[in-house]
């Protein structure tokens, strides 16, 4: 996914965008894994309540 979007923008000017942007990534396809609504978990994320996936026990 990092070289799909360094091919349509062009690259990023460091590496703290590139981290910043697949932290993004990893947390909008985790969210889509779990069946959770895209918007809602970036609602709660910019809410300060960020949604965390399940955690499954022994």
């Amino acid at each position: 996914m990092i070289k799909v979007h360094q091919k349509v923008s062009g690259g990023f000017r460091g590496t703290d965008g590139a981290d910043a942007f697949l932290a993004m990534r990893s947390y909008q396809s985790t969210a889509a894994e779990q069946g959770v609504n895209l918007l809602d978990a970036l609602r709660r994320l910019l809410d300060g309540n960020p949604w965390t996936p399940a955690t499954h026990g022994p």
